[in-house]
């Protein structure tokens, strides 16, 4: 049986207890709960309490401070309690309590105990509101070896992980025509994988917006078997253009009952300038990747093709440069697809979201090494190998240019150049033709310099001749490669443990003893080497995919100064809540220009000294790892990648135009100009 420790107060209308289990594990999240047993026929309120009321509100103290966090409340689902001409969203404990979870996270504490003192306030309601509070004190055991962990219903509470949860909601679209302000608001689920149930009732979280009264009714959707669209009527005081522009609510299927999350954003017009603007800032972010530290080492490979080629026919380099733009844009079409596809099944991605795979990360470490042991001469396909993987690591026919604009598209995807964020981010929000019409845009923008060149003979020809020394700069072309497989070894070191790293650079041994094999007139050692490098890419592979390590223990957030904190949705709010002004980091190991802007500007003395003297609250959102949370932060500030500075400027904070969002390429009067305006 599960031993709890337990803390009660006893008020006029209400009976409130705070539960914990036995010990709380340390390094993990671990749960408590707060139980209210309200008398018959009374009633407390949810988060958002309707046309009245007010929900309850906690402020934790946790002794020692940095032992543990504790989270926002996670309220059940709600109901709907009509009140006269009011209608309310909140709880009646008849006949069961009501309880509500709530996440601890707990540091490497060792061994010791948690004290906690709850400070609660609630409002309890019949005809009349009578306003309570409760004092609740704990002292919670932490043990290294686990805890025990308190039993929930899981089907009193809206989904919480996963798509659907809060922290990763459906997505949709809503709209309110002008000639019906005041009357009703239509919502569409069309795109994600929500189907509006038979019976259902909708919770807009968002205040001010729905009248509380009406549930929601399905409207039918042409040539669809699921119903996705529904409406809802709207708060006679306000009118169509004072909807705010996004609305988080709980779709409630009655029946079940379950209930998931889903965030409507308005529905916007086809707009040409915009579409036109967009484009424009696709191309000249694509025309400035070529620029980016992640796109030079491969881009100077195309470099040496066309110097090579230099020497012959015009025609020849044109059909060249054409391969290479090809490539570039076969899998930016291809990854844009990918993302509109797994969009469309309900998953929030952003542009480079593949960097968050470490399998991805080491196959793209595998090819930048093996890519430099081929360039410094080690091995050479040339003489022995297919001729399709000639092709390929040479970089000579049609082939390695088309190779080259593939290469060149994957290694791109970690860099958000400048123009970039507003034109990816408008992409991904968009339908699918325009996302398809600005990803052309990027593509064209980054192979721009090379069609360029081969379009003009002229150009070409003034272009150094062949002869040694291009062997020369080959071999030095080399360590810039490398160095990009050094960069992904410690984007991998952030996101695995160092067994799995130890296993990648066996691997690297591995792939080098297959590389001197090919010089060696021996069958049988080029058979071990392959089977030898088989093997470790077996073993490399599963050690990926069993391992990981806890974000918030290795990444940036977590290892930068003090005076950073890890983002949260929640502890942004709080922030906001208590009228401070917030600078937001968002980035990623795998990001260079992130790691630029840290040294450059972001972690110097002088920038702490700017925001201590400014009052600014700093949060680092780390999107190394896949993380729902700050995918919907973005998507919500309208970008999908990475860098993206977010300042919420007190006072102006949570105002319709929302937080100021700073070029991806800072400096410190940039920095220092957005943070002391007035």
């Amino acid at each position: 049986m599960l031993s709890l420790l337990l803390a009660t107060v006893i008020n006029g209308h209400a009976t409130v207890q705070l539960r914990a289990p036995d010990s709380f594990a340390a390094n993990a999240t671990n749960e408590i709960a707060i139980e209210f047993k309200i008398k018959p026929d009374w009633h407390i309120y949810w988060e958002n309490p309707g046309d009245s009321g007010e929900e309850p509100r906690a402020t934790w103290k946790v002794e020692p401070m940095s032992a543990a966090t504790v989270g926002a409340l996670e309220y059940p689902i709600p109901k709907r309690l009509p009140s006269g001409p009011f209608t309310n969203f909140g709880f009646e404990s008849d006949p069961k309590p009501v309880v509500f979870r709530v996440p601890v996270k707990v540091g490497a504490t060792g061994s010791g105990a948690i004290d906690l003192t709850l400070n609660l306030t609630y409002l309890v309601c019949q005809e009349a509101c009578v306003p309570e509070k409760a004092e609740l004190k704990l002292s919670v055991p932490v043990s290294a070896s686990g805890a025990a962990r308190l039993n929930f219903n899981d089907g009193d509470f809206p989904k919480r992980i996963g798509v659907g949860s809060k922290s990763e909601p459906h997505r949709g679209t809503f709209s309110v025509a002008p000639s019906v302000a005041g009357e009703r608001m239509s919502f569409s689920t069309e795109g994600s994988a929500l189907a509006i149930p038979a019976d259902f009732e909708f919770f807009p979280l968002t205040p001010q917006a729905l009248t509380a009264k009406d549930k929601g009714e399905r409207s039918e959707s042409i040539g669809e078997v699921s119903f996705r669209k529904f409406d809802v009527a709207i708060d006679a005081s306000l009118a169509a253009k004072d909807m705010p522009p996004k609305i988080l609510g709980l779709v409630v299927d009655v029946k079940k009952p379950s209930a998931e999350w889903i965030e409507f954003v308005a529905k916007k017009d086809f707009s040409f300038i915009g579409f036109v603007t967009s484009i424009g800032l696709a191309f000249l972010g694509g025309l400035l990747l070529n620029l980016m530290p992640c796109v030079f080492p491969v881009v100077s490979l195309k470099v040496l093709s066309f110097v090579r080629e230099g020497a012959g026919d015009a025609k020849e380099v044109r059909r060249h440069a054409y391969a290479y733009v090809a490539g570039i844009l076969i899998s930016l079409w291809a990854l844009v697809g990918i993302l509109l596809l797994v969009r469309a099944a309900g998953v929030s991605v952003g542009w480079g979201f593949q960097l968050q795979n470490p399998i991805f990360l080491f196959t793209l470490l595998g090819v930048f090494f093996v890519l430099g042991l081929n360039l410094l001469g080690l091995f050479d396909f040339n003489y022995q190998g297919p001729a399709v993987l000639q092709n390929l690591m040479m970089k000579r026919g049609l082939g390695g240019s088309f190779f080259t604009g593939l290469l060149t598209t994957v290694v791109a995807t970690p860099c958000s150049a400048p123009f970039m964020g507003v034109a990816v981010g408008s992409a991904l929000a968009g339908g699918p033709a325009e996302a398809f019409s600005i990803f052309t845009s990027l593509a064209l923008g980054l192979a721009f310099p090379y069609v360029v060149l081969a379009l003009n003979p002229v150009w070409i020809s003034r272009l150094p001749k062949p002869g040694a020394w291009m062997e020369k700069l080959k071999e030095f072309l080399a360590f810039p490669l490398l160095l990009t497989a050094v960069w992904l070894f410690w984007v991998l070191s952030q996101v695995v443990d160092s067994a799995a790293l130890v296993l990648i650079l066996v691997w690297c041994v591995a792939a080098g003893f297959l590389a001197w094999s090919l010089r060696v007139r021996s069958y049988i050692l080029r058979a071990t080497a392959i089977l030898f490098l088989i093997g470790t890419s077996f073993v490399a592979v599963t050690a990926l995919q069993a391992s990981g390590v806890d974000a918030d223990s290795t990444s940036d957030a977590a290892k930068s100064v003090a005076s950073w904190q890890p983002y949260s949705d929640a502890r942004l709010q709080a922030e906001l809540a208590k009228g401070n002004s917030v600078f937001v980091d968002f980035t990623a190991s795998w990001c260079v220009t992130c790691q630029v802007n840290k040294k450059l500007v972001l972690l110097t003395e002088r920038t702490n000294s700017i925001f201590e003297a400014a009052s600014v609250v700093r949060l680092r959102a780390d999107w190394t790892k896949r993380d729902a949370e700050i995918t919907n932060a973005l998507a919500r500030l309208g970008r999908n990648s990475v860098p993206v500075y977010a300042f919420y400027r007190k006072g102006t904070a949570q105002a319709a135009g929302g937080p100021e969002l700073l070029p991806e390429i800072l400096t410190l009067d940039i920095l220092k100009n957005a943070l002391e305006k007035k």
